[in-house]
């Protein structure tokens, strides 16, 4: 009888052995599916937030090439007009000239 109280004993031993290294085994398997997935979502995640900087950069850069468009075309009307401003008092201060030179 005590002997196979001690049997007993040993083969409970023996499964527990067994359901502890199982559960360590599921324990790691459950570690390394979790720190793949972790880098998974931090490489998504990088991409992603790349992706977005990018597109936010080339808004940027758009919006910027077209405030200096339109600078561009601002300027060159007021140096149209300024020129002709020009043109014109150059033609009233020759006429002025002209009528003292004449006087």
């Amino acid at each position: 009888m005590v002997e196979e109280t001690i049997e007993t004993i040993r083969k409970a031993e023996a499964e527990a052995e067994t359901i502890v290294r199982e559960a360590e085994q599921k324990c790691e398997q459950i570690l390394t599916e979790a720190k793949e997935t972790a880098q998974q979502k931090r490489a998504s995640g990088i991409a992603a937030s790349k992706a977005h900087s990018d597109a936010s950069m080339e808004a940027a850069k758009e919006s910027g090439e077209k405030a200096q468009s339109e600078a561009a075309e601002v300027t060159e009307k007021e140096v149209a007009a300024l020129q002709e401003l020009a043109s014109q008092k150059e033609e009233a201060a020759i006429d002025m000239v002209l009528s003292q030179l004449i006087q």
